[in-house]
């Protein structure tokens, strides 16, 4: 009996590793969808995948939270009082209006302006990592084994 059980294990992680194979084949065909030109098209094709399907082992890692996510800037935002939370969301807004005037029109000062601001986060990201540090908030966890998948042979048949 535990001969059989090995045997549909492993053609169970065959047929895993063929699908990892797969999906790699059909994300670099689609990479080519840029390519149609806008119409309806009958397919029937059979693709052919070949190569070497690698899945590393699991292993302990240890985990260091974002602080700059925006749960924390939402629970930040709580702790503070009522005009301060306007001010950040006021500022918020106008960064953001900023960056698309610069991204919709290149103007010298609304590119200085941008880089300022990037300068100002960037300062405060190093002070959230600066104090996490100081602060020792990690978790202990089992980081999953990494699947990589080499394709000798990617071709359609028809």
């Amino acid at each position: 009996m535990a001969v059989k059980a090995k045997k549909a294990e492993k053609k169970s992680l065959l047929k895993a590793a063929e699908g990892a194979a797969i999906a790699k084949a059909v994300k670099e065909m689609a990479e080519a969808t840029s390519t149609i030109t806008p119409g309806e098209y009958d397919v029937d094709v059979t693709v052919r995948v070949k190569g070497k399907v690698k899945k590393g082992h699991d292993h302990p890692t240890t985990v260091t939270p974002k602080l700059l996510t925006l749960d924390n800037l939402l629970l930040a935002l709580s702790k503070v009082n009522d005009e301060t939370r306007r001010t950040i969301l006021r500022e918020m807004v106008e960064a953001y209006k900023l960056t698309v005037q610069t991204n919709t029109s290149n103007t010298p000062d609304a590119a200085k302006r941008v880089k300022a601001l990037e300068a100002r986060v960037k300062k405060i990201k190093r002070e959230a990592e600066v104090g996490l540090e100081k602060a020792k908030i990690s978790v202990s966890a089992t980081a999953t084994g990494a699947t990589t998948v080499k394709l000798d042979t990617v071709e359609v048949v028809k």
